[in-house]
């Protein structure tokens, strides 16, 4: 399905895009997430949205009420959705719902820093196109992402999801500071501060705390909470242990599927 400035566009129709800086220089921005009998987190999303807008030199705010307005006026359930805005456009798409992620995901070191600088790197715009060539590049060599490590040995994100590293209770994710897309699971989260299992915190995450990590996970809107089963690396690889054995991960899995079941059976 393709929503074009509120209008539902037929497959026999022609796409009544403006021609604007985002289609001819990418000035837009994006945000994708799950509908499932209703959005995930929409607010936070918009909210998002919202605050890349304005750095990008577009002046028009989107409304959360206006997007769930199409969301219903359109039948979109069970789908993804992506909210595309460019200074002349509002842009709807939907696709299906990303099948379930395999038992553990498998990781290809990128350690030639994240291929877009600060400050892209911490915006969600529709300049990604070096975060789909080094994704592309992990998946020619059997892997599902890119795990981005900084020109310092800071390990950062994923082409597409926030990093979390387990060691006995303490949970981290590396810091944001413009180097890395914060996620709205991601912050999330860090706001699990009341589970018993584990202490969560953003602090730095090097090459080394990963390597001796208990375990790995990464969070996105579309995927959840998904272990990391394996990491390779130039010349060396490590292999984490099914996330059932570790109750850190057990405990923000749970929490993640006690939201996600709040949005699959009712409008």
């Amino acid at each position: 399905m393709l929503i074009i400035n509120g209008r539902k566009v037929d497959s026999d129709q022609s796409p009544s895009l403006v021609f604007d800086e985002g289609l001819a220089f990418g000035r837009g921005a994006f945000e994708t997430l799950p509908v499932y009998e209703q959005p995930l987190w929409l607010d936070a999303h918009v909210e998002r949205l919202n605050r890349t807008l304005p750095q990008l030199g577009i002046t028009r705010p989107v409304a959360a009420a206006e997007i769930l307005g199409l969301i219903r006026a359109n039948g979109i359930r069970n789908l993804t959705l992506k909210i595309i805005v460019t200074p002349q456009n509002l842009v709807l798409v939907t696709r299906p719902l990303p099948l379930p992620a395999p038992a553990g995901l498998r990781l290809q070191l990128h350690p030639a820093g994240h291929p877009l600088r600060a400050p892209l790197a911490g915006l969600k715009t529709l300049n990604y196109l070096g975060l789909l060539l080094a994704k592309e590049q992990a998946q020619a060599s059997g892997c599902q992402d890119a795990l981005l490590v900084s020109d310092q040995g800071q390990v950062l994100e994923t082409t597409t999801a926030n990093v979390f590293t387990i060691q006995g209770s303490q949970v981290r994710t590396p810091l944001a500071e413009g180097n890395l897309l914060p996620g709205i699971v991601r912050q999330f989260v860090l706001g699990l501060d009341h589970l018993q299992e584990c202490s969560v915190a953003a602090g730095p995450v090097t090459l080394d705390d990963l390597w001796a990590a208990d375990a790995v996970f990464v969070t996105n809107s579309l995927i959840g909470v998904q272990p990391v089963h394996e990491i390779i690396g130039a010349g060396t690889s490590r292999c984490y242990p099914d996330p059932a054995e570790v109750a850190a991960f057990g405990a923000i899995h749970d929490a993640y599927r006690a939201i996600r079941n709040e949005v699959g059976d009712h409008v």
